[in-house]
């Protein structure tokens, strides 16, 4: 008899363990997933990605990253839905996301883009990112086509084009604009307003900046992250001791 109950017992527990053991990954599942970055410095400490964090190109290549290499699918495109570039290597005509909308809720058109490019392009620096520093000199001409259509002519060749497609970020003007009426350069940027899966929402300087997830993301039923929060440490050995803690990921 009392063997007849033990072997019973033990049996609802082996029963009852992937109960509870569900119940825990259910509840895993419902926790907010924030990404905790480390970064020496500040955003101007941010070497290659100085003038790109602002237009979100670092976090997206952060989403593009988790979503996508784990089935070994590479990057996928992000405010466009296609591109052509000519056999020349002087032309690049690339179609944006039909409602594409900015963190403001500025819709993302061809007016919106062309106006991005020239204002950067006025600049002494050429602006924002490195796609302007590596070829806005060679831009001839940046023409309409439709509603969300760009046509790039370029007066020399590029031959990396489709390499510098990744640089593209879509962001609403006014962020270049400080409230003085001035032109914010580099990461002046008083705010950051792009397209990106992520935007800002907390930033204060050399403690920590923190992106929420965009619920009008074109692709946000598929975002893993809640959120990405990037923690400035004043040297390695802080941001080390900080990683070996489990403070940062």
């Amino acid at each position: 008899m009392k063997k007849t109950l033990l072997f019973t017992i033990v049996c609802l527990l082996i029963l009852a363990f992937p109960v509870f053991a569900t119940g825990e990954g259910d509840q895993a599942e419902d926790a907010e997933k924030i990404l905790q970055v480390g970064q020496v410095g500040g955003y101007r400490s941010l070497a290659v990605y100085r003038n790109t964090l602002a237009n979100h190109l670092f976090l997206e290549l952060v989403y593009d990253q988790l979503l996508f290499n784990e089935k070994g699918q590479g990057y996928t495109l992000e405010a466009i839905t296609n591109y052509t570039i000519a056999e020349s290597k002087k032309n690049l005509t690339f179609t944006l996301r039909d409602g594409l909308t900015t963190h403001d809720g500025s819709i993302a058109n061809a007016d919106l883009v062309i106006g991005v490019f020239k204002e950067r392009l006025a600049s002494d620096e050429f602006g924002a990112t490195p796609l302007y520093n590596q070829i806005g000199k060679s831009i001839a001409a940046i023409n309409k086509i439709d509603d969300l259509t760009i046509s790039i002519d370029f007066s020399d060749p590029i031959p990396h084009v489709e390499v510098l497609m990744a640089l593209i970020s879509i962001s609403d003007p006014d962020m270049y604009v400080k409230a003085d009426g001035t032109i914010a350069r580099f990461n002046e940027q008083e705010t950051q307003i792009g397209t990106g899966p992520f935007k800002l929402v907390e930033y204060v300087p050399s403690s920590h900046a923190y992106y929420e997830k965009f619920g009008d993301y074109w692709d946000a039923e598929n975002m893993k992250l809640d959120g990405v929060n990037i923690t400035f440490f004043g040297d390695n050995a802080a941001m080390v001791a900080a990683l070996e803690a489990g403070e940062v990921d």
